[in-house]
This record gives structure tokens, C-alpha cells and sequence, in this order.
């Protein structure tokens, strides 16, 4: 029987050390969370509002705007569900640009696993426990986005809360553009 995609990833992850919370593991590819759809793949009913509850957390902290579907101009982050032991939540494949979450996940464990895994594809690395609380921290399924990692976010990103409406278009005198 194949190993899953989760478990490869995530076996990948420690040989390389991105889960001993050091913080300065480098990752390859980063999605803007101004300006990215969140796309699930082989997910159930439930597994699909979990996601939308992790989205919903990054949106009310962080101020962001991230949907499930949007425009088709915008990259996709793709997040899919794999089976894997139960020792594997959930792991970004930051080479492929693509989050694994563990099928038998549900619940808050379940969102807690996405909003970390997303905030990987955000660019942010491990937080160690000892450090400080967040949502962020290795091996995490209760905390969820500190203000401490909204900060963090904004230092990679800036303020990115996007207007609620598109900007008007520019008039024929504009000399900007």
C-alpha cells in the first residue's frame, strides 16, 4: 500500500527540521493572504466547513479577506485531505505550494490543523512552545491566531485588509496607473 501524501510531506518536513520550532527554516513558496483563494480538494461536507471556519479565524483577526472562491485571476491554495497516521495533523508542502491535512481529523482540532498549515503558506515558520502561545506552535490543535501571530503576518505582508468593494476606475485624467 502507498504512503500518503501527507506522510511523505510531513516525514520530508522533519528531515529538513521545520518542526523543532527554530523559526528561521526557509519556505519556498508563500501565498499573499490579501490576494489568494483557498481551494479545497477531496474533502466531505464537514471537512469543508472546517476549512471555512480556519479561514473565517485569519479573516476576524488579521482583518484578511481569504474565500473559497473568487476571482479567477487570484492563485489558488489548494488544500486537500489525505489519509495518514494519526501522529500527522496536517503539513504545507511548501515545494509544491500545496496543504495536507489528515483525513480523520474534525472538530477544533480540525480548524486549529488549517490555520496553522495555512499560515505556513502565509510564510510564517514554527513558534516553540516555550516561547510563547500560538497557532503556530509544532504539533498545535487548540490555539488558535494570536495577536502575536497577526503581528508576525503584518511584518511579513503589511496591513493587507483589502476594501470591501473594488476601487473605482481610473478617470481618463488620472496620471497615475
Amino acid at each position: 500500500m502507498p504512503r500518503s501524501s501527507l506522510a511523505l510531506a510531513a516525514c520530508a518536513a522533519v528531515l529538513i527540521g521545520c518542526g523543532d520550532g527554530g523559526g528561521d527554516a526557509t519556505i519556498d513558496v508563500v501565498y499573499d493572504p490579501c490576494a489568494v483563494v483557498v481551494e479545497t480538494r477531496r474533502s466531505s461536507d464537514a471537512q469543508q466547513i472546517g476549512v471555512s471556519e480556519a479561514v473565517d479565524l485569519w479573516n476576524r483577526v488579521a482583518g484578511l479577506r481569504l474565500t473559497l472562491s473568487g476571482a479567477k485571476d487570484l492563485p489558488r491554495l489548494v488544500l486537500q485531505f489525505d489519509d495518514a497516521a494519526s501522529i500527522f495533523h496536517g503539513v504545507y508542502d511548501d515545494e509544491r505550494g500545496v496543504i495536507f491535512i489528515n483525513d480523520d481529523l474534525d472538530g477544533d482540532e480540525l480548524v486549529v490543523t488549517a490555520a496553522h498549515e495555512l499560515g505556513h503558506a502565509f510564510g510564517l515558520n514554527h513558534v516553540a512552545t516555550r516561547a510563547r502561545r500560538s497557532v503556530m506552535n509544532p504539533n498545535n490543535l487548540t490555539v488558535s491566531p494570536t495577536s502575536d501571530d497577526v503581528a508576525s503576518l503584518r511584518a511579513l505582508w503589511g496591513n493587507c485588509e483589502a476594501p470591501e468593494r473594488p476601487p473605482a476606475e481610473p478617470s481618463s485624467g488620472d496620471a497615475e496607473r
